[in-house]
């Protein structure tokens, strides 16, 4: 039948159920026979964002505020899709106006945390950081991005907390174990404690040409040698312009009584 909410809410099963082409058809119908409602307008805007169609997002989650001006989460996903779009200032305003609705709202504090530490604002991003983070004690992601926010403002031994309970709560955070074992390398000068948490990242990214040097540099400084040598080797294979990894090579060709050798990766 062409009944408007008999579409409304078949579309909604269909958008529950994730069968997101047929909710939108329904959703059309919907619109076709004149009528129209704020959440129906919020969730084709969820659809669109999630096929990166940014523009049709940004029109459904304009029109879903037209219809409910105070709907905070339709404030925050255009901010996201303004985000998407590089429109900065937009995504600013969006944010803004969620928490504006709702204080207590954990998300936007994240985002505009991200974009104050992506600006160059750490000091911004720590205050919206630790905000949310009164929301979300529970959120690894979050722990890491306040660590990384101190670690900016040149206060690491502040970031270090925040390391660890990241890890306490997901042990698979590779950001989190990584920035720890530096945290317990650079901050507390206990290799062996580094060494524990940067293995347990290595074993998650073996990949990553940073935790390969620093990790490499930790064998290097405990005596094993061949595994160090291992380790740069993999790190230059990722990046080749790891000035680090090249020293660590020297050094470890020197440790080995090959000067010759060691002298190539002094640039």
């Amino acid at each position: 039948p062409n009944n408007p909410y008999a579409h409304l809410t078949k579309g909604s099963i269909f958008y529950d159920n994730s069968n997101y082409e047929e909710a939108l058809e329904e959703f059309e119908k919907v619109i076709s026979a004149g009528e129209d409602d704020y959440e129906m307008r919020y969730k084709m805007g969820i659809i669109y964002y999630m096929k990166k169609m940014y523009e049709d997002a940004k029109r459904e989650f304009s029109k879903s505020i037209e219809l409910k001006p105070d709907f905070e989460k339709a404030h925050y996903n255009l901010g996201l899709t303004y985000y998407a779009l590089n429109d900065i200032e937009n995504a600013k305003k969006h944010f803004n106006k969620a928490i504006s609705i709702n204080p207590t709202y954990s998300k936007p504090y994240i985002n505009l945390g991200t974009i104050y530490y992506l600006e160059g604002e750490h000091e911004k991003a720590l205050e919206y950081l630790l905000v949310a983070y009164k929301y979300e004690k529970k959120n690894d992601s979050l722990l890491v991005k306040i660590g990384n926010t101190y670690d900016k403002l040149g206060q690491p031994e502040k970031a270090m907390p925040y390391y660890a309970m990241a890890v306490k709560i997901n042990s698979k955070n590779f950001a989190a174990l990584y920035n720890l074992g530096n945290s317990y390398l650079f901050v507390k000068d206990d290799p062996t404690m580094a060494r524990k948490y940067i293995e347990m990242a290595y074993s998650i990214n073996k990949t990553d040409p940073l935790l390969l040097t620093t990790l490499g540099n930790l064998y290097l400084r405990e005596g094993e040698i061949d595994k160090a040598l291992s380790l740069f080797s993999e790190a230059l294979k990722s990046d080749n312009k790891i000035n680090e990894a090249y020293t660590g090579i020297g050094f470890a060709y020197l440790k080995k009584g090959k000067p010759s050798e060691a002298v190539k990766f002094f640039k």
